[in-house]
């Protein structure tokens, strides 16, 4: 039976044509099971169109879109996201050919405990749709899932780009706290030993008066403490906080330790690149 690969978005699964990634070098060495986890998680311009010999810079928003979130602060999110962070990255040459962002979110369904509301894609193609709350909170099974899966594919991106893959940077949101903290051992793993492991840095975010701060303090990773956002204008100073830390790391020697100011304003983050 021929699958078409899928990946999920806010209006349902969407069919994405690929074109056979087996005609890039490194594919060959991948086995059929990273092959398709990276064409699920790759926008099909990453492929079509030859890539430069620039380091890569994989960034996964991980958001909460549970039904806790609607009204103020998913049109809030929704906003800053799409009239904010979007065109700054696109009107931005240094990014153009080096960033590749993906936006995930909590799944509709029962497993996994996520899908992809956007793949990974170059800022000329990342065009996120209108972000629904509609979902429950099974952020321990999430970030479970999503850490391993990120360190997969950006090892296939490595093997099939065929250049330097600078450290991924994962940014997870929730506003209350996890429905599944049965799984609390295993996202602790993820975020603390996979990610490191897999040179992910990972940053926890808290969003709102009812966000869990002792459960996520319990989550971050070394010199990256968990922060907070609150009140209006919380995502519109993230998304322009981001926007900057990418810029930055952008003109950093890949592996390079770096420093970036901390939205809590305390000490500064330090971050690999």
């Amino acid at each position: 039976m021929n699958l078409l690969p899928f990946f999920s978005s806010s209006r349902g699964l969407v069919p994405v044509v690929q074109p056979s990634l087996r005609d890039s070098a490194g594919a060959s060495q991948l086995t059929p099971d990273q092959l398709q986890r990276l064409k699920l998680a790759l926008h099909p311009s990453c492929i079509t169109n030859k890539r430069n010999p620039e380091s890569q810079h994989p960034v996964l928003i991980s958001i909460d879109n549970s039904l806790s979130m609607r009204g103020n602060a998913i049109d809030e999110l929704n906003c800053a996201l799409q009239n904010g962070f979007v065109p700054a990255m696109q009107r931005e040459p240094l990014l153009a050919r080096s960033l590749l962002v993906g936006l995930v979110g909590f799944s509709r369904y029962a497993k996994p405990a996520w899908e992809f509301l956007h793949p990974f894609a170059p800022p000329a193609e990342f065009r996120p749709a209108t972000i629904l709350a509609e979902t429950n909170t099974p952020h321990c099974g999430r970030l479970a899932e999503v850490i391993p899966m990120l360190g997969q594919v950006t090892e296939a991106m490595r093997q099939t780009f065929e250049v330097p893959m600078r450290h991924a940077w994962y940014f997870d949101f929730t506003d209350g706290e996890s429905m599944d903290l049965e799984l609390h051992p295993k996202a602790q793993h993820a975020s603390r030993v996979v990610a490191r492991d897999c040179g992910i840095e990972c940053f926890f975010f808290g969003v709102g008066p009812k966000a869990d701060m002792p459960y996520l303090r319990s989550l971050e990773q070394p010199g990256k403490p968990a922060q907070l956002l609150s009140g209006v204008g919380g995502w519109q100073q993230f998304f322009c906080w981001l926007y900057q830390s990418i810029r930055v790391a952008s003109q950093s020697m890949v592996g390079d330790e770096i420093e970036l100011p901390n939205l809590g304003g305390d000490k500064p983050f330090r971050v690999r690149t």
